[in-house]
């Protein structure tokens, strides 16, 4: 099933002044390499990088709930923007609904817990 197209795409040229500001040290021209729904993947060399961080989370939320979240956000070094709390509650919302849609019949219970603690608080 190919993805829906990414909401806020970017072009290479954009992506390499973002990566240079952020890691110099990641020397190369920018090459797309994939995309999904909620990111696009670039390839500088032996760097990758993937759009937003939320996604690094949202699994985690599944896992732990957000108290635990964000104890683990306030060990990021990486920059959070003021939406991404919102962003991710949002984000571990839908894909908690989705991940329970796709389960396992056997294991819908392991994910029914993982949809409480994404609409927890």
């Amino acid at each position: 099933m190919p993805s829906p197209p990414v909401d806020r795409p970017l072009d290479a040229a954009r992506v390499a002044v973002l990566i240079a500001a952020r890691f110099p040290e990641a020397r190369g021209t920018p090459e797309r390499i994939g995309a999904g729904w909620d990111n696009e993947m670039y390839r500088v060399g032996e760097w990758f990088f993937r759009g937003d961080p939320v996604i690094d989370f949202v699994e985690l939320v599944a896992i732990g709930g957000y108290a635990f979240t964000d104890e683990m956000r306030r060990h990021y070094t990486l920059a959070q923007d003021p939406a991404f709390a919102e962003r991710l509650r949002w984000a571990a919302r839908a894909l908690s609904l989705y991940w329970l849609d796709k389960a396992d019949p056997d294991a819908r219970t392991h994910h029914q817990r993982w949809l409480l603690r994404a609409f927890e608080g």
